[in-house]
């Protein structure tokens, strides 16, 4: 990179861009968009994905030379209450396909009905962030609305207290929520 110059790659959520990933990945070539989010694939969730369909997904990604910079996952848009147990088992199915697809960042969520559940979702984002820095993986928290993190108060609050947390600002949502962003 030239002394003053900054590169941006433009990054793509690819159920977004088609129902299909298939035609997404064409889409999103023809583009020229080499950058790509990943949330539902094969009419599935991303964190469902066997390893043998990541590779799968993986390998046409490769062979039309686009990364993957984040999965979405469906982490956090529960109840606090969910079981430990089975809240675990989100976060490693996460951090298994982010291994698959070779990318260091998850994007998670901040729990619904939990406004009143502060510390069980500081607990619960402790235990998925932990999780994820054994594995060299960082999670990323986006501002939903009716999550507990749709003001940017609650947002500053969780970033001060689940260490090695990161932000996805979604401007959109903190709108929805009648925060003037």
């Amino acid at each position: 990179m030239e002394k003053g110059k900054i590169t941006v790659r433009l990054c793509a959520p690819t159920d977004e861009v088609a129902d299909s990933f298939f035609a997404a990945v064409a889409i999103l070539k023809q583009q020229g968009i080499d950058l790509v989010e990943l949330r539902g694939i094969l009419n599935t969730n991303i964190i469902k994905l066997s390893n043998v369909e990541c590779h799968r997904c993986l390998n046409l990604l490769g062979f039309n030379r686009i990364d993957v910079w984040a999965i979405s996952s469906p982490i956090g848009k529960t109840d606090p209450d969910i079981p430990d147990e089975e809240f675990m088992d989100q976060v490693n199915n996460a951090i298994r396909v982010a291994h698959n697809f070779r990318t260091k960042l998850i994007r998670i969520f901040s729990f619904f009905n939990a406004y009143d559940k502060r510390d069980e979702v500081i607990r619960k984002l402790r235990m998925c962030v932990e999780a994820c820095k054994k594995e060299n993986i960082k999670c990323s928290l986006e501002n939903e609305k009716g999550s507990y993190a749709d003001t940017p108060e609650r947002v500053i609050d969780l970033l001060d207290n689940v260490k090695g947390l990161l932000f996805n600002y979604d401007a959109s949502n903190f709108e929805q929520t009648g925060v003037d962003s």
